[in-house]
């Protein structure tokens, strides 16, 4: 059974329908309060909720010509877009009566011919540059654009219900060019006026300034086919921009500096490579040439000093700004930057202070982590805030929505198209819940939520051979109580502890733990420059005083607040070279720990010891069960960030017991941003054949994969098909596959009537919300959104599910929404239901561990956000094959 489930998309960056309920039914969701009574959740309950989606009334009755737009010299989504623009508005206007569509890639869209009385095929030609009046002559900052006629049908988005109806949405090119036009004529007008990406626009509105960057609060707006209608989805959204203005402001702001002359950095400074990494790309202009907007491509010391050579004469960048432009520099013996490309013929130098940002630049790096807290803070809103934003009733702190210009919009008045200003209701269904099963007894979560309290562990590891290592400089009485509080904890939940025979160190300071302690226990303390041999010493005194080590052996590290390269390397040890598992513990966080972080710490330790936390009973698991052996799989492709030289990370995890509660995992790497995993077939084939090996063949296989894109989702859905049941006929016959594929990476967000059942008092659905597929599913696929968790803050969003090949529920839907339900309640570490099913987010764990398994010290052992590409070189996947290493032991679930 194969699906593929989407990762919802978080507020921050960075996995609809027409009919819900009776047409044209309205109501007032998103409400708070407090939740309506419990109801009896052992059968499905049906409900109605509002969804953010917006019906279309009418559809374009205008046909559109297609022509392939080309821009020789441009490449830039940004700059195509806004060339067109000056295309259409300044250069051309009385060509493009009515206005096209350009989707700012290879194609344009016309309500009319526009070689009207020309050649046929001859094509369109123009010149497009920056001043008020047409260019004559191709120089820099003029460029050349053609529009030549396709020889495809004039499209008629009116058709798209024929075609819905037909359920050919997906395979017709017709389809996708009619929802393109769509998309372009909702887009338009918040394209021309807020900077934009190719579904999302943002405002200034309400911004938060952090150094050197701001966050905008934004929308994203997309036509969606369903089977009854089109509908336009909005959601609020939120980008990280590059403040705008002064260059010199902004490098003192990023920098958090308060004298330009601090800007006086040498090439080998940290500062210097922090600053030239945050300003590679950035988009400039300056004084001496105020219409033409420049790249940066690195920086300069000293840039008023810089010598250069023109018609033959020597100068600096001083005197000839002096001499040519009357300008003189107030900021000497500071950096500048470089606007010309590596490697070319002569460098072009600009002082910081001769230069503006553009406002309104994306930031594309991953935002430092110290900022997180404050974008989470800054995009979370609540249900009612968030709909009200989303239909146009919001506040001051954000833009108007699109939903209240629509109907005021130049290009979708004459289109012809309109679409109802009201959200719509869609049906749905309240799951039934299953139950968590412990030790000896069981509960029903509340509305996605238990408790581990008084309760002991489905399945209790023994912590038998262990030891503390400290990086801390001043731990206190820190060590002491993270062994008190990890033995109470695991003795509480089950687990067999030991102390005073198996705690130890190395050297250092001996830490003497209560007289209750027959052998005065003492921990091992070092030096994260030296991070292996400490832990080696670790291990060789367990040896000296356990003798033979019978169980897996673990060492608990005490980490400084800010020590991510000693947590590298500590990993990479236990990873990959020693096979020993460490639990990591941050200063920062054990300063302030109570008994429910060290419950959440006992729970990790457990499943990662190879025991079971607690197991899911529900009836799709049981009929599972029923059915004979099987295996449940999760597989993640992680890709690096923009400009990032490395390859991306594909991972592959499998159950390996009949409860579905306890995996294994590979990990490997591949070429980066390819979204299908190459090596799926020899992943699948270890999976099956260690499963096998243990407990015999099994008769069924669920395959769930996250991280496909919509564009490569029947061609990644096909391929990783065929590479599932290759593997698994080499080993066996065939057995019954299913394929869900979540996907979080969407816009459906739902909200409760304020007196519903399916409202949690806070204004979102509760846990197991799902909605009707009547309602809300594609055309052509077998699809559903489960909202399996209750939100913590903010608004909560669904996981999208499409099953693409089901041989063992014969496409019941309903058994499959159970069964998606049922895995969102076994994530080990956990003790509440998470939005995607337990196997899929272990895959993204192990994903995210790969910098783990590359050698210390390598460009692959870096985060994506300390090691950007300057843009030379290729990429050789074998270079960075030789630095990365497998796990050393896979039997474990060493990625929690």
């Amino acid at each position: 059974m194969s699906m593929y489930p989407g990762r919802a998309r978080g507020d921050y960056q960075g996995r609809g329908n027409f009919r819900g309920g009776p047409r044209g039914s309205r109501g007032r969701g998103g409400g708070g309060g407090p939740p309506p009574p419990m109801v009896n959740r052992d059968q499905p309950l049906n409900v109605t909720v509002i969804a953010n989606c917006f019906a279309v009334k009418k559809l374009p009755e205008k046909e559109y010509f297609l022509y392939d737009a080309f821009f020789p010299e441009v490449k830039g989504f940004p700059r195509r877009q806004e060339l067109f623009e000056r295309l259409q508005s300044v250069i051309a206007p009385d060509v493009f009566v009515p206005r096209a569509l350009y989707d700012g890639k290879a194609l344009a869209y016309s309500p009319r011919d526009l070689e009207t009385g020309k050649q046929a095929g001859q094509g369109l030609s123009f010149l497009v540059g920056w001043s008020d009046t047409p260019p004559r002559q191709e120089k820099p900052g003029v460029y050349r654009i053609i529009l030549k006629a396709t020889t495809s049908n004039r499209i008629r988005p009116k058709d798209l219900v024929t075609l819905i109806k037909d359920q050919n949405v997906v395979n017709n090119p017709q389809a996708a060019t009619a929802l393109n036009i769509l998309n372009l004529l909702i887009r338009q007008d918040s394209n021309r006026k807020y900077p934009h990406n190719a579904s999302k626009f943002f405002s200034k509105v309400g911004k938060l300034d952090l150094p050197g960057i701001e966050l905008w609060r934004g929308y994203f707006q997309s036509a969606r086919p369903t089977r009854d209608n089109i509908l336009i989805n909005i959601d609020t959204t939120m980008a990280a921009v590059i403040k705008g203005g002064s260059l010199l402001g902004l490098c003192m702001d990023y920098l958090k500096l308060t004298n330009t002359r601090e800007l006086r950095l040498e090439r080998t400074s940290a500062r210097y490579h922090t600053l030239e990494k945050f300003l590679r790309r950035v988009k400039v202009t300056t004084r001496t040439s105020p219409n033409r907007v420049k790249t940066v491509h690195g920086l300069v010391p000293e840039a008023d000093n810089f010598a250069f050579s023109k018609d033959g004469q020597n100068m600096t960048v001083s005197s000839y700004l002096l001499n040519a432009y009357q300008i003189r520099l107030a900021h000497t013996g500071i950096v500048g930057i470089r606007l010309s490309k590596p490697g070319a013929e002569r460098d072009i130098v600009a002082p910081l202070e001769i230069c503006n940002v553009q406002e309104g630049q994306f930031y594309k790096q991953k935002l430092p982590d110290i900022y997180t807290a404050d974008a989470v803070k800054f995009a979370c809103l609540r249900p009612a805030e968030r709909l009200s934003a989303i239909t146009g009733k919001s506040s001051n702190d954000i833009a108007d929505s699109p939903i209240r210009h629509y109907h005021q919009s130049e290009s979708i008045i004459e289109a012809g198209l309109e679409i109802d200003p009201d959200p719509i209701n869609i049906r749905g269904q309240l799951l039934a819940l299953p139950k968590i099963k412990f030790k000896g007894n069981d509960l029903t979560p509340a509305n996605g939520s238990w408790n581990v309290v008084n309760r002991s562990l489905f399945k209790p590891s023994s912590m038998k051979f262990w030891g503390v290592v400290n990086f801390v400089e001043r731990p206190g009485s820190m060590l002491e109580q993270v062994v008190r509080s990890i033995m109470s904890c695991g003795s509480k939940l089950g687990m067999s502890m030991f102390l005073s025979e198996y705690l130890f160190a190395v050297q250092v300071e001996l830490i003497q733990l209560t007289e209750d302690v027959t052998h005065p226990a003492v921990v091992e303390s070092g030096s994260g420059q030296a991070a292996e041999m400490v832990l080696n010493r670790a291990m060789a005194t367990m040896r000296n005083k356990c003798g033979a080590i019978e169980s897996q052996p673990l060492l608990v590290i005490l980490l400084p607040q800010n020590a991510a390269d000693v947590r590298q390397r500590v990993k990479f040890w236990s990873d990959t070279s020693s096979g020993v598992l460490t639990q990591c513990l941050r200063e920062g966080k054990l300063r302030k720990a109570n008994d429910q972080y060290f419950n959440n710490i006992a729970l990790k330790l457990n499943a990662r010891l190879d025991g079971v936390n607690f197991v899911v009973e529900s009836p799709a698991m049981n009929e599972l069960r029923n059915r004979g052996p099987f295996i449940i799989m999760g597989a993640d492709v992680a890709h690096p960030g923009p400009g990032v030289p490395k390859p991306s990370t594909t991972s592959l995890v499998w159950s390996d017991d009949f409860h579905a509660a306890h995996y294994n995992a590979i990990i490997k790497i591949q070429p980066p941003r390819l979204e299908i995993i190459q090596d799926l077939h020899k992943m699948v084939y270890e999976a099956v054949f260690r499963f096998g090996s243990k407990h015999g063949s099994p008769t069924q296989i669920i395959f769930f994969r996250d991280g496909v894109s919509e564009g490569e989702f029947e061609k990644v859905a096909n391929n990783e098909i065929y590479d599932i049941k290759a593997a698994i006929e080499t080993l066996w016959k065939e057995k019954g596959i299913k394929d869900p594929k979540p996907k979080l990476t969407h816009h459906i967000l739902f909200f409760p009537q304020e007196n519903s059942p399916a409202n949690d008092g806070k204004g979102n659905c509760v846990a197991g919300f799902v909605s009707n597929q009547e309602d809300l599913s594609h055309p052509s696929t077998t699809d559903f959104y489960l909202q399996s968790h209750s939100a913590i803050q903010g608004t909560s969003r669904s996981g999208h599910y499409t099953v693409i090949r089901d041989e063992i529920f014969d496409l019941n839907v309903e058994k499959i929404q159970g069964l998606a339900f049922s895995l969102c309640h076994v994530y080990a570490k956990a003790t509440r239901s998470v939005s995607i099913p337990a196997p899929v987010y272990y895959a993204d764990l192990a994903c995210a561990r790969s910098e783990f398994h590359y050698v210390p010290g390598t460009s692959g052992a870096m985060s994506d956000s300390a090691s950007v590409s300057s843009g030379n070189g290729g990429f050789i996947l074998d270079e960075w094959q030789m630095n990365f290493k497998p796990a050393k032991g896979v039997s474990n679930m060493y990625f929690l």
